[in-house]
């Protein structure tokens, strides 16, 4: 594939990088549009994607330091210019993006759902990012798009799916959604909750054409680890609706009394 966009000697331009800030740059100015729509403040939802940029970056340096500590304390510029953005790093940019919301006096369902739209679209310029830089890869096929992507060094006469571009078209399709569903939303985090669903819905689906791997054999079902873990999101996304539904329906039908007793 094309692991580098540009090269200059010894330095280059990494096509997955260029794809990454291509879509940062791509949710942070569709967030403008969605946080008003959303019912948030634009220049405080802008402060906020700056920030969790800043400090996923951070955090998943910091882990990368604290697990590899011998070999930064000898080579530090090269540990710290690994790329990488652990799941650890994102779990608590998370948890601290929620302590900045609340700070900030940011309706926080209403942020996420935003959120939620703008996190989909990234995930399509990071997918991309994989397919071109050939960093993700699925298993072998003689079928059509296995001609988009072939398998390394002696397996180059391979098909394989190319599971990146799968996973770029799903997140486009539940991107164009969300959108459709902002403002047709009955309250704040509906949004949120159908980005949850529908995303672990689509990383179910292209897990499915991904590698095995030996975690397999110790899962129910022969499902690989993220599986396990898409079921159970898709299971609280769907607990999330349903309790969701019917809060709006008890708060319809309570609206529907009163106008009645107002009008009797």
């Amino acid at each position: 594939m094309h692991p580098w966009l540009v090269r200059w000697g010894k330095f280059g331009l990494p096509t997955h990088g260029a794809c990454v800030a291509l879509g940062i740059v791509a949710a942070m100015a569709l967030g403008q549009r969605v946080a008003r729509r959303s019912g948030v403040d634009a220049n405080k939802f802008w402060d906020l994607g700056f920030f969790a940029v800043v400090t996923v970056f951070v955090l998943s340096r910091l882990e990368l330091v604290l697990v590899n500590w011998k070999t930064f304390i000898q080579a530090p510029l090269v540990v710290l210019a690994l790329p990488s953005v652990s799941t650890l790093g994102l779990l608590l940019t998370g948890v601290v993006c929620l302590v900045y919301m609340h700070r900030n006096g940011m309706p926080v369902l209403k942020t996420l759902d935003a959120v939620g739209i703008c996190v989909t679209l990234l995930l399509v310029f990071v997918h991309l990012g994989d397919f071109f830089s050939g960093d993700d890869v699925g298993l072998a096929t003689l079928s059509l798009p296995g001609r988009l992507q072939r398998g390394p060094g002696i397996y180059a006469v391979i098909g394989l799916h190319p599971v990146s571009l799968y996973a770029a078209f799903a997140s486009l399709l539940v991107l164009a959604v969300l959108l459709w569903f902002l403002p047709r939303r009955g309250r704040a985090g509906e949004v949120f909750g159908l980005a949850l669903g529908l995303g672990a819905v689509a990383r179910f689906w292209v897990d499915c054409y991904r590698m095995e791997t030996i975690f397999e054999i110790a899962t129910p079902f022969g499902l690989n680890p993220d599986q396990v873990v898409m079921v159970a999101v898709m299971l609280l996304a769907a607990a999330f609706w349903i309790e969701w539904r019917k809060r709006n329906t008890k708060a319809a039908k309570a609206a529907t009394e009163v106008e009645g007793l107002r009008h009797g």
